[in-house]
């Protein structure tokens, strides 16, 4: 009988890895992303995995985590039925969370772009301090 069950369970564990890395494959990677805490302000830094050429970037600020979105095009290679491999060319959203150091304003302070790099700073909240002082 435990036979049957480890049987049914490395089973199991081998079709959800399959599964894990078709959902990888179709969904493509995700770009990485730099948080830095300086003084006053917090600076991302986006890179876009090589593949993607990211056509359109947008940010939000929500409590405390930033939603980074960017809609790209990749080139990836296919095969069909038979065995030929082509390349297609897909378009596509990511979406990526990131959690925030501290609380920053809504709105970017600044952004560039360097090559596929891109460079987004957002000004911290002024938090009050004691009775509602806030620091200048």
């Amino acid at each position: 009988m435990w036979d049957e069950w480890e049987r049914l369970f490395r089973q199991v564990a081998k079709t959800s890895q399959q599964v894990k890395k078709a959902l990888d494959d179709f969904r493509g990677p995700e770009p990485q992303v730099r948080v830095y805490e300086q003084e006053r302000q917090i600076k991302i830094v986006i890179n876009p995995v090589p593949e993607q050429k990211v056509h359109r970037w947008s940010v939000r600020v929500s409590d405390d985590r930033l939603f980074v979105r960017g809609l790209y095009t990749a080139e990836v290679q296919v095969r069909d039925d038979e065995g030929n491999a082509y390349w297609e060319s897909r378009s596509d959203e990511f979406v990526k969370a990131v959690r925030l150091p501290a609380p920053v304003e809504a709105k970017p302070s600044a952004f560039r772009k360097e090559g596929d790099t891109l460079i987004v700073t957002f000004v911290k909240k002024k938090e009050p301090l004691n009775e509602g002082w806030y620091d200048l």
